[in-house]
């Protein structure tokens, strides 16, 4: 966006670009506070908080071979019809933005390099070398394990250890190729020169095809000969379309760039027809008998060779083939198409307090760990989610001693924080009498001072009232919520209004109204 209003300052061209970059940088993060604040609260929060492993973080890694899927994405085969050849997950590396486009994207940055004093310094012009380096940079975080660059960021520069994926940035990496390739359409010019190139590149493209087509006949048990052959058909295409290009002021110009348009769809249709299999929607219907009840699956019980047996990264026609059997298996968050909760999920972040109980569920499975997070047994099978537990130990640290089998969280509940402690013996009843996603209200009638357990994850933004007034959520058990409520009936009741989200909407909104002034001031300046 060209501010007016801000050039309109005595400052240098330098000057007024430099304060142009700081302004949008500015705002753009200002814009987006309200979705960064309760994101990095999350992230303080979660096991992540203190980074993670190497080999866990640098998992899926862009591999060297898979650069050559820029240019085809199925050159290694398809998962979707179970043709893949290499090891790895198709879904993490697949960055196809088109044959047309990645090529296009290509001649810009060349001839950029080749022509930059003839080319002009237009804003588009300008932005090529920022987007190749921006790129480059991606390709070279998306590498992971295989670049030098990214291991040392990883083991030296803070936030770089928080996340796993390196692929993930090749995001970044499409995203200014597709720029480039828009940059390469205002450069793309019919001249002879072009159409010399475009003839050679034809040539070549065809000679690639053809003799791909006969080591195929010759050896038809080498799959990869198929990917040098579709290579070469692509080729042929984006060829054809160089050399059949007409001039501008030509009848024919309009009809030639829609044909443009048609292949570059069909092209990106094509790349992805198999990559997302189908099922009836009968899949996703709730199944007869199921719960409420949350449900706890062992890690025990996840192992490699039950998720192969239906999630298969060379084959994703194995999950259509065995649906039924994919569908009855307990795997963490086939919960949600049952609209049943779970206590273990795949969800990359989690709470931290969450995590140290699953671990600590995960690897006694106690009866009365089961209890205290509202999980149903054989023997138990409607556990409270809200209680009241008389007696109150105070301990910053209580995983081990919850680990003590003769402890009952039904009288006893460990408190963290300034929280009193409590001996008391008569535990009185809480019922929960409604509940939304953010907001729960609670009946509860004690006969003396005790303790409002709630099963549900303790978490910043959480408030409590007792009979309308103020009063401290305490984390309960490592990983809950609890509340002191004095002798007698009373109404707790528990709000989710995260200071986080209050204060990146303030800052979103300033934003949005300066950048809105700053527009009217632009508009209205020139």
């Amino acid at each position: 966006v060209h501010f007016s209003g801000l050039r309109s300052l005595s400052l240098g061209l330098e000057s007024q670009a430099f304060l142009l970059i700081i302004v949008g940088i500015g705002l753009g993060v200002g814009l987006a506070t309200i979705q960064l604040a309760p994101t990095a609260e999350l992230q303080r929060q979660s096991q992540r908080s203190e980074g993670v492993d190497e080999d866990f973080a640098l998992n899926f890694s862009y591999e060297w071979p898979s650069l050559i899927t820029q240019f085809n994405p199925m050159f290694y085969g398809n998962p979707g019809d179970g043709s893949y050849l290499i090891p790895g997950a198709y879904f993490e590396t697949a960055s196809y933005i088109g044959i047309l486009p990645i090529i296009l994207a290509l001649i810009t940055i060349g001839h950029y390099l080749l022509n930059r004093r003839q080319i002009g310094s237009s804003t588009a012009v300008r932005l090529i070398p920022f987007l190749g380096i921006v790129t480059l940079v991606a390709f070279a975080f998306a590498f992971g394990r295989h670049s030098p660059l990214f291991v040392f960021l990883f083991r030296h520069v803070p936030t770089f250890n928080l996340f796993q994926a390196p692929s993930r940035w090749l995001l970044l990496a499409e995203f200014s190729l597709s720029l480039l390739a828009a940059i390469g359409v205002s450069l793309w010019k019919f001249d002879r020169r072009t159409i010399a190139h475009a003839r050679l590149g034809l040539v070549a493209a065809l000679g690639v095809t053809i003799l791909s087509v006969f080591l195929y006949v010759a050896a038809p048990d080498r799959p990869i000969l198929k990917g040098l052959i579709v290579l070469g058909v692509l080729l042929v295409a984006v060829g054809i379309a160089f050399v059949t290009q007409p001039k501008m002021e030509s009848a024919r110009w309009r009809w030639w760039a829609m044909g443009v348009l048609v292949f570059v769809a069909a092209d990106l249709l094509w790349a992805n027809a198999l990559s997302n299999p189908t099922v009836s929607p009968d899949f996703y219907q709730r199944r007869a008998g199921v719960t409420d009840q949350r449900t706890f699956t062992p890690t025990k019980e996840l192992n490699a060779a039950e998720f192969d047996q239906f999630l298969s990264f060379k084959d994703y026609r194995v999950a259509v083939q065995r649906q039924k059997g994919y569908r009855a298996a307990d795997f963490p968050n086939m919960n949600l198409l049952d609209r049943q909760p779970s206590f273990n999920t795949f969800e990359p972040l989690r709470p931290g307090g969450i995590e140290r109980f699953t671990q600590l569920l995960d690897e006694h499975l106690a009866p009365n760990l089961f209890s205290a997070a509202a999980i149903p047994q054989a023997d138990h099978p409607n556990p409270p989610r809200a209680w009241i537990a008389p007696t109150v130990i105070v301990s910053q640290n209580p995983i081990r001693a919850m680990t003590d089998p003769a402890w009952q969280p039904m009288t006893t509940v460990f408190l963290e924080g300034d929280a009193p402690t409590l001996a008391g013996t008569d535990a009185g009843t809480a019922k929960i009498d409604q509940e939304t996603p953010l907001n729960i209200q609670i009946t509860v009638n004690t006969p003396a001072r005790a303790a409002l357990v709630l099963a549900d994850t303790w978490y910043p933004g959480w408030n409590a009232t007792l009979d309308g007034g103020s009063t401290p959520i305490y984390r309960a058990n490592a990983a809950f919520r609890a509340v002191i409520v004095p002798a007698g009936q009373h109404t707790v009741t528990m709000q989710y209004a995260p200071d986080s989200l209050r204060l990146g909407a303030i800052i979103s909104g300033v934003c949005a109204l300066i950048l809105i002034g700053l527009l009217i001031v632009g508009i209205v300046w020139r």
